[in-house]
Protein backbone atom coordinates (compact mmCIF):
# COMPACT_ATOMS: atom_id res chain seq x y z
CA UNK A 1 0.00 0.00 0.00
CA UNK A 2 2.88 2.34 0.80
CA UNK A 3 4.45 1.82 -2.63
CA UNK A 4 1.11 2.50 -4.25
CA UNK A 5 0.86 5.66 -2.19
CA UNK A 6 4.17 6.94 -3.47
CA UNK A 7 2.99 6.45 -7.06
CA UNK A 8 -0.21 8.43 -6.76
CA UNK A 9 0.21 12.19 -7.01
CA UNK A 10 -3.19 13.41 -5.99
CA UNK A 11 -4.22 12.95 -2.33
CA UNK A 12 -7.86 12.52 -3.37
CA UNK A 13 -7.00 9.72 -5.77
CA UNK A 14 -4.83 8.10 -3.11
CA UNK A 15 -7.71 8.21 -0.64
CA UNK A 16 -10.19 6.79 -3.14
CA UNK A 17 -7.79 4.02 -4.18
CA UNK A 18 -7.07 3.08 -0.56
CA UNK A 19 -10.73 3.04 0.37
CA UNK A 20 -11.62 0.87 -2.63
CA UNK A 21 -8.87 -1.62 -1.80
CA UNK A 22 -9.97 -1.78 1.84
CA UNK A 23 -13.63 -2.09 0.89
CA UNK A 24 -12.97 -5.04 -1.42
CA UNK A 25 -10.78 -6.74 1.14
CA UNK A 26 -13.26 -6.26 3.99
CA UNK A 27 -16.15 -7.51 1.89
CA UNK A 28 -14.28 -10.67 0.89
CA UNK A 29 -12.92 -11.25 4.40
CA UNK A 30 -16.30 -10.76 6.08
CA UNK A 31 -17.93 -13.25 3.68
CA UNK A 32 -15.29 -15.86 4.39
CA UNK A 33 -15.11 -15.26 8.15
CA UNK A 34 -18.85 -15.25 8.71
CA UNK A 35 -19.13 -18.86 7.53
CA UNK A 36 -18.12 -20.16 10.94
CA UNK A 37 -18.72 -19.17 14.55
CA UNK A 38 -15.43 -20.64 15.78
CA UNK A 39 -13.21 -17.65 16.63
CA UNK A 40 -9.97 -19.49 15.95
CA UNK A 41 -11.11 -20.54 12.47
CA UNK A 42 -12.35 -17.02 11.77
CA UNK A 43 -8.95 -15.60 12.72
CA UNK A 44 -7.19 -18.20 10.58
CA UNK A 45 -9.46 -17.26 7.69
CA UNK A 46 -8.71 -13.59 8.27
CA UNK A 47 -4.96 -14.28 8.28
CA UNK A 48 -5.29 -16.25 5.03
CA UNK A 49 -7.23 -13.38 3.45
CA UNK A 50 -4.65 -10.86 4.64
CA UNK A 51 -1.87 -13.01 3.18
CA UNK A 52 -3.68 -13.19 -0.17
CA UNK A 53 -4.20 -9.44 -0.17
CA UNK A 54 -0.54 -8.87 0.64
CA UNK A 55 0.49 -11.12 -2.27
CA UNK A 56 -1.78 -9.22 -4.63
CA UNK A 57 -0.41 -5.87 -3.47
CA UNK A 58 3.19 -7.07 -3.79
CA UNK A 59 2.53 -8.42 -7.28
CA UNK A 60 0.89 -5.15 -8.29
CA UNK A 61 3.89 -3.28 -6.97
CA UNK A 62 6.32 -5.52 -8.88
CA UNK A 63 4.35 -5.11 -12.10
CA UNK A 64 4.23 -1.36 -11.65
CA UNK A 65 7.99 -1.21 -11.05
CA UNK A 66 8.68 -3.33 -14.14
CA UNK A 67 6.44 -1.15 -16.27
CA UNK A 68 8.08 2.00 -14.91
CA UNK A 69 11.54 0.59 -15.69
CA UNK A 70 10.48 -0.31 -19.23
CA UNK A 71 8.89 3.09 -19.80
CA UNK A 72 12.01 4.79 -18.45
CA UNK A 73 14.20 2.67 -20.73
CA UNK A 74 12.02 3.45 -23.75
CA UNK A 75 12.08 7.16 -22.91
CA UNK A 76 15.88 7.12 -22.59
CA UNK A 77 16.22 5.32 -25.91
CA UNK A 78 13.83 7.75 -27.60
CA UNK A 79 15.70 10.72 -26.16
CA UNK A 80 19.02 9.34 -27.35
CA UNK A 81 17.63 8.65 -30.84
CA UNK A 82 16.30 12.20 -31.06
CA UNK A 83 19.63 13.60 -29.86
CA UNK A 84 21.44 11.56 -32.50
CA UNK A 85 19.09 12.86 -35.20
CA UNK A 86 19.68 16.43 -34.04
CA UNK A 87 23.45 15.89 -34.05
CA UNK A 88 23.29 14.36 -37.53
CA UNK A 89 21.18 17.25 -38.82
CA UNK A 90 23.57 19.75 -37.28
CA UNK A 91 26.58 17.88 -38.65
CA UNK A 92 25.01 17.69 -42.10
CA UNK A 93 24.33 21.45 -42.07
CA UNK A 94 27.82 22.29 -40.87
CA UNK A 95 29.55 20.06 -43.44
CA UNK A 96 27.60 21.35 -46.45
CA UNK A 97 29.39 24.73 -46.47
CA UNK A 98 32.72 22.91 -46.06
CA UNK A 99 31.91 20.71 -49.03
CA UNK A 100 31.03 23.76 -51.11
CA UNK A 101 34.25 25.52 -50.16
CA UNK A 102 36.23 22.34 -50.87
CA UNK A 103 34.53 22.02 -54.27
CA UNK A 104 35.25 25.68 -55.03
CA UNK A 105 38.89 25.23 -54.07
CA UNK A 106 39.15 22.18 -56.32
CA UNK A 107 37.57 24.09 -59.23
CA UNK A 108 39.90 27.05 -58.80
CA UNK A 109 42.91 24.72 -58.79
CA UNK A 110 41.71 23.13 -62.02
CA UNK A 111 41.40 26.57 -63.67
CA UNK A 112 44.97 27.49 -62.83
Amino acid sequence: MQTAASNIDDAGRLTDSSLETCRRFLLRASKNCSKTSNVRKRLETLIRELSKELEVLELRSQIHEQVQEQVSQNQREYLLREQMKAIQRHWAKSTIPNRKSTNCAKKSKKRK
